[in-house]
């Protein structure tokens, strides 16, 4: 178990040099901080089936996700009710910048109660009510060659432009400073969640490939991201 942890906080401590040897102003402690606050209002979000919250830091693909999983949830009659949310353990997996974006997975291990409530009455339909744990890998990106912003992260529900606190037009831009917030050209954005069980570090080197090659012959913007 020892041996286990001790590679991991290596493997964690080799991928905040790599971003730091492109971004000297990533503060990990700062980043792993803020990503702790979005967990949870992550969380909050898919139990209320509302992503107003949030969905400054997700890209188009989450949130078009989460709306779909909202629909049928409320097409069934029910929303999951998520309480004792707790994060045991932050650390940052792994980084890519190949491509015209960067990738960053956070490996998060978390605990909470999970129930299956009636969408009407509130009343519980099914579910433990014992804290159940899990583990899962974050994906966030950004556009490669952006650097960190002190006080100024979508995480922390700041506009990395201008500062101010977010909020977002019918359009999604900053109603401050017009930025398009969820384009990544500006912070760290959400772009999956996946099991720690399914998730394979890094992007398989035929999606690598394939992207690399769609890039040459027809579009030079595109990411596999």
């Amino acid at each position: 178990v020892k041996a286990r942890e001790h590679a991991r906080e290596s493997w964690h401590r080799q991928v905040v040099n790599q971003i730091h040897r492109l971004d000297p102003a990533f503060d990990v402690a700062r980043f792993v901080n803020h990503f702790k606050t979005a967990f949870v209002h992550i969380q909050q979000a898919w139990m209320q089936q509302n992503m107003s919250s949030v969905m400054h830091f997700v890209t188009d693909g989450i949130y078009e996700k989460f709306m779909v999983q909202f629909a049928e949830q409320q097409r069934q009659g029910f929303r999951e009710q998520l309480t004792q949310i707790r994060v045991s353990e932050t650390r940052l997996a792994w980084f890519g910048s190949s491509g015209p974006f960067e990738v960053l997975c956070v490996a998060v291990r978390a605990s909470m109660v999970d129930q299956r409530v009636d969408l009407k009455s509130g009343r519980p339909l099914n579910g433990s009510a014992a804290a159940q744990s899990f583990a899962e890998i974050w994906s966030f990106v950004r556009c490669r060659g952006t650097q960190t912003k002190a006080d100024r992260s979508l995480l922390a529900d700041r506009c990395p432009n201008c500062s101010s606190s977010v909020e977002l037009n019918q359009f999604g831009h900053c109603l401050a400073c017009g930025s398009v917030l969820r384009s990544g050209a500006y912070d760290w954005v959400l772009s999956e969640i996946t099991q720690a069980c399914e998730w394979r570090e890094g992007v398989p080197e035929s999606v690598v490939a394939a992207a690399r090659d769609y890039r040459q012959r027809y579009d030079s913007s595109f990411s596999a991201q």
